[in-house]
């Protein structure tokens, strides 16, 4: 059986150290930013209200961050959404802090 040498095995280290550098590859099911997702700049064009409610919902769906919930309908039958953005252990404690802002707030 045939041992590599070491400096071999320092090279194939060294390169695999790399690989995370050389690609800005995202996976197909990453978080994609607003230019990404609606295919333009924001400020280039109008943005409908269904794609605004699409893009939130990408962000809720791939952020631990972001959690959305649906609080309404418009007069139009449009969804209203309500989009919260905390770290992801603060989502669990939210009507705990609630609570303590509405206290402090008198």
């Amino acid at each position: 059986m045939r041992v590599a040498c070491p400096r071999c095995l320092g090279l194939i280290a060294f390169g695999l150290l790399l690989l995370p550098l050389t690609g800005s590859a995202q996976p197909a099911d990453a978080l994609q930013s607003p230019a990404t997702f609606l295919g333009y700049e924001l400020g280039e064009q109008f943005t409908p209200h269904h794609r605004v409610v699409d893009y939130v919902r990408h962000v809720a769906t791939h952020s631990p961050r972001v959690a959305q919930r649906q609080y309404g309908t418009s007069v139009e039958k449009r969804p209203l959404l309500l989009a919260t953005i905390t770290t992801p252990g603060n989502h669990d404690r939210l009507p705990t802090l609630r609570r303590d802002n509405l206290k402090r707030a008198g």
